[in-house]
Order: structure tokens, then C-alpha cells, then sequence
């Protein structure tokens, strides 16, 4: 391909091999855009300094990092400096050698700009994707949570936390992972990290491990828990009992005992005991694993035995049913695997559960209480 430059002062895109001619008033916006940039730059003179202001604003997202990274590669010989808002093109930059600014905030004197909050993000950090977006975005308290951005527990997360910029990490790992590396290069950015995780029957001495880190594990099963608590089923009974005309307190009983009676009916006792299992099984193998320092001696075979839980979660979960603690059922046991969410949105007239914690969220948007309430039962963040 090649840039030619017609009679009438034109630009025409040439296909050598072909022999084809494209010219400029044939195209569209977005691929004027991209010739007009590539012979810009590579009609440059020897040694020049080239400002590409934010290109995704003219480019499509699929080609703007890829154009960017390619004409820069092709004038070794001049410098750039490029200002965007795209972090996946942001991202490609370091690896021409590049010096890498995050600006955050501006200040003013009058209608003046007068400085900028900028800071050099090192691109040898090795941070994990997450984490390296976050800073490159230019946030300051970072909150790393577990799933992705689409996910019902980062919408009511979201809620609970407005102060913090909640970073979609994936699984508990990438978490750990994102918070760790982040605390571990603390001379290298300007960001605060913490991290939440979900409390899949985490031991005390498991909890306080994690919170030396920075990361604090939820006091349920999981995030969506928190839509079942007896606190929460209360407030909607409240906000519901005059649409169905009906007592809020009798209400909201009765939801309780069909949460109950789906704890203890069919295989669910069994299914939820082996759920909490898995996950204290699956924490006290990896903590069981043999360092480098003793495979070597192992020999042929090496043998990792850890005691199961899943006679105790039995028996504690039985015993939860028997005395009608809600709450601790609903904090201990991934309550998403039951009838319980289905039972509790019928009770309290919703369709479907999904509604029910759309009309949730709605409530902790606007009633501080409960949303006091659900902060002060996860505990500080770190």
C-alpha cells in the first residue's frame, strides 16, 4: 500500500500489486482518518516530534492501538506523544520504550489551567491486567473484587462502596493477585488497593491471613448472600406490605420460613454441605503442598492427606435449620445452589428472583439505613 498525492492535490491509497487506486473522497470517515494520520506521520520530517491527540475519537477501537503502534514503529527516527483516554491502546505503548503518564486531575486559577496531577506509570511492573488497567485509568482507591463487570454482585457492591473505584477481577486469585502486586510497587503509582473476596467457610486464621494483605473476605458464603439476609428480606417486606396488602412483619415471616423450607428440602442440606467442603477441601490441599525444598526428597510418590469437613458442615448446617438461624445459614452456605432466592422474590410478590434484587439495590440506593446496615456487616475494607 502506498500514499499517492494527485494532479489536484489529493490523497489516493494505492495498491501496488493490484494496481488499484482508492481515492480519498471515497472514503469513509473513519478510514480518512487513519490515511490522513499514517501520512502525517510517515510524511514527517527527519527527527520531528508528532502529537497524536486522542485517536480513538476518529478511530475504530480494532484499528486505533494497532495503526498507532504500527506508525510509530515506522519513524524510529521521531518522537510522539500521544494523549488518550483508550486504556488498551495506552497499553501497547510501553513496549516501544515509551514513557508512560497517567494524568488524573487538573487544577485552575480562574478559567486557566494552571497544573496537572500526573504520574509516570513504570511499565516493568508486571501487574496484573487488572491492576495495570486501574492505574493506567488513572483511578486512586482501587476496590478488587471477584466476577466481572456485568455481574449483580459489582452492581451492589458498587452501591455500598461509591467511594471506591471497584476493579472486576475475575476469581479470589486474581484478586490477591491484583491487591499484592499493586501494594508490592507502592513507589511506582499513586493508588490505594484493597481487595474483597468472598467468604466460602474461611477460617478465622484464614481471614486475618488475607486481611495482611489488604484483602478483606466477606462475611458470607458470597456477595449475593446479602440479598437474602434477614435484615434485607425485612426492608422489602416493609416497602412491599402496602402493594400487596398485606403486614410487613407477617410478610416478611413468612418469606423466612419458605427460605427455611428450601434449606431442608430434598438434597439441599447435603448439596450445601458439599459446597462449603469443596472449597475448605480444595484451601487445605494447596496449603499442604510440598515446597521445593522437600520434593526433592519425597521420592516417587508424593501424598497429600487433609482431614474432610463435610461431616461437620452436616451437622452445622442441621443444627442452623433446627434452632431457625437464617442468618447463619445464609451468611455460611452458597444459598445461590437452593429454591431459596425463587421462594423468598414469591413470598414478597416479585416474578422472579432477579427482580427481587433489582428492587433491592433500588433500596439501598435510597435508604441509608440498610445500606449503612450491609456496610457495617461486611466490616472496614483495608
Amino acid at each position: 500500500m502506498q500514499i499517492s498525492l494527485t494532479d489536484q492535490a489529493t490523497l489516493d491509497a494505492v495498491h501496488t500489486l493490484a494496481g488499484m487506486r482508492y481515492p480519498i473522497s471515497q472514503m469513509s470517515d473513519g478510514e480518512k482518518s487513519a490515511l490522513l494520520l499514517a501520512a502525517e506521520v510517515l510524511t514527517a520530517s527527519p527527527a520531528s516530534v508528532l502529537i497524536i491527540d486522542e485517536p480513538e475519537r476518529h478511530l475504530h477501537r480494532r484499528i486505533s492501538a494497532p495503526l498507532i503502534e504500527a506508525v510509530i514503529a515506522a519513524r524510529s527516527d521521531c518522537h510522539f506523544v500521544v494523549l488518550t483516554h483508550d486504556l488498551e491502546l495506552a497499553g501497547t505503548l510501553p513496549k516501544h520504550q515509551t514513557t508512560v503518564v497517567s494524568v488524573s486531575e487538573m487544577s485552575w486559577d480562574g478559567d486557566q489551567p494552571v497544573g496537572w496531577d500526573a504520574h509516570v506509570v513504570d511499565p516493568s511492573l508486571g501487574l496484573p491486567e487488572a491492576a495495570r488497567r486501574a492505574v493506567l485509568g488513572g483511578r486512586r482507591e482501587l476496590l478488587f473484587v471477584e466476577g466481572d463487570v456485568a455481574s449483580r454482585d459489582v452492581r451492589l457492591l458498587s452501591l455500598l462502596f461509591p467511594e471506591w473505584s471497584l476493579v472486576p477481577a475475575g476469581g479470589c486469585d486474581q484478586v490477591i493477585r491484583s491487591v499484592t502486586g499493586l501494594s508490592a510497587s507502592a513507589d511506582h503509582h499513586w493508588v490505594r488497593a484493597s481487595g474483597l473476596v468472598d467468604g466460602d467457610g474461611r477460617s478465622a486464621e484464614e481471614r486475618q491471613a488475607l486481611l495482611a494483605r489488604g484483602v478483606l473476605a466477606l462475611p458470607v458464603s458470597e456477595v449475593e448472600s446479602l440479598y437474602y439476609s434477614p435484615d434485607v428480606i425485612d426492608a422489602v417486606a416493609q416497602s412491599q406490605g402496602e402493594r400487596l396488602e398485606r403486614v410487613p412483619e407477617e410478610l416478611a415471616s413468612v418469606a423466612k420460613e419458605r427460605a427455611l423450607e428450601a434449606i431442608a428440602s430434598g438434597d439441599a442440606t447435603t448439596r450445601l454441605a458439599a459446597a462449603v467442603s469443596e472449597e475448605i477441601v480444595r484451601r487445605s490441599v494447596h496449603a499442604a503442598l510440598p515446597d521445593r525444598s522437600t520434593i526433592a526428597a519425597a521420592g516417587a510418590e508424593i501424598q497429600v492427606t487433609v482431614a474432610s469437613p463435610f461431616a461437620d458442615q452436616v451437622a452445622r448446617l442441621e443444627h442452623l435449620l433446627a434452632s431457625g438461624d437464617l442468618k447463619a445459614i445464609v451468611a455460611e452456605y452458597p444459598i445461590r445452589d437452593t429454591a431459596l432466592r425463587e421462594r423468598v422474590a414469591r413470598v414478597l410478590g416479585f416474578q422472579s428472583f432477579s427482580h427481587y434484587e433489582a428492587t433491592v439495590r433500588s433500596l439501598v440506593r435510597t435508604d441509608r439505613s440498610l445500606r449503612g446496615a450491609l456496610r457495617q456487616s461486611i466490616g472496614e475494607i483495608p
